[in-house]
């Protein structure tokens, strides 16, 4: 459990770096990092191996 919880800081400091970094990004920096965000998304509704783990993602009732 701690190193799921050290797994979701690192990924949450990734991604406030990233986020952070878009304030003074250029376009071809914010099209990367939102290529990226896409491919997330699809990887995380490809792996959903339920109904309620696509609708938990995708935020459906």
């Amino acid at each position: 459990m701690a190193d799921e919880l050290l797994k979701d800081l690192a990924e949450f400091e990734r991604t406030e770096d990233q986020y952070l970094s878009q304030i003074f990004a250029s376009d071809e920096e914010i099209n990367r990092v939102e290529a990226m965000a896409v491919e997330r998304s699809i990887k995380a509704v490809d792996e959903c191996k339920t109904k309620e783990e696509f609708e938990a993602i995708v935020g459906e009732d």
